[in-house]
């Protein structure tokens, strides 16, 4: 076998360099020659055929799947603690609402012109410490007992009666009774019954204590207050 050697004039074989672009040129001219002597067909068929390629548009939608229903919430016990979504903020507790304090009222005084009521004057005044008695606004007659009717009996009750500042009597009691034991019972309930106009003492009323004596004259069936 004769291995044949190419050289070019002018070149030296032995450069490293020169070798390199040796065969750099050799295999630039064998791949020009190859290209060249094959014929080219993109189609795949016979040469000079105009191939028409036909393109039909599909649609990528797809139908929207069926609407599944949602699956039930699971059962929550009563006593279980409520739950707060995160991206919710916490709802915050109503502020109560101060309630004004009503103005208190002012005092009535005597300058205001509006009457302030008194505290009640507890003495009963004696007759020596009034300007105006009681008296009695209607007659007060007690009847005769029965039996001292009967008996033709007189006799006398000497009474304490004490009358508030708006002529009420509060109390009547007996001091003493001749004959005992017949005028009393009647003397007393015709005094507790009574209304008076009230004893009046520096111009206002009050409460006093009057000592009466009833005298009973039965011979007639009348009874004699004093």
């Amino acid at each position: 076998m004769i291995a044949a050697r190419m050289t070019l004039p002018g070149t030296d074989l032995k450069d490293p360099w020169t070798r390199l672009f040796v065969a750099c040129a050799l295999s630039a001219g064998l791949h020009a020659a190859l290209l060249s002597s094959v014929p080219v067909n993109p189609t795949g068929g016979a040469l000079n055929v105009v191939t028409t390629i036909t393109a039909r548009l599909v649609s990528t939608a797809t139908e929207p799947a069926e609407q599944s229903e949602p699956p039930a919430a699971p059962a929550v016990p009563e006593n279980a603690p409520a739950l707060q979504l995160r991206d919710q903020p916490a709802a915050k507790p109503q502020e109560a609402k101060a309630v004004p304090k009503p103005a208190a009222s002012p005092v009535a005084t005597p300058s205001t012109g509006l009457d302030i009521p008194l505290i009640r004057d507890p003495v009963y005044y004696t007759p020596k410490e009034l300007d105006a008695f009681p008296t009695a606004l209607a007659p007060i007659q007690p009847a005769c007992p029965e039996s001292a009717a009967a008996q033709r009996v007189n006799g006398q009750v000497r009474l304490l009666v004490l009358i508030d500042e708006f002529g009420l009597v509060n109390d009547a009691s007996v001091l003493d009774a001749q004959p005992a034991g017949y005028f009393e019972e009647p003397t007393l309930a015709a005094f507790r019954a009574a209304k008076f106009s009230p004893a009046q003492r520096q111009g206002r009323a009050v409460k006093s204590r009057a000592t009466l004596l009833v005298k009973f004259i039965c011979n007639s069936g009348e009874a004699d207050a004093r």
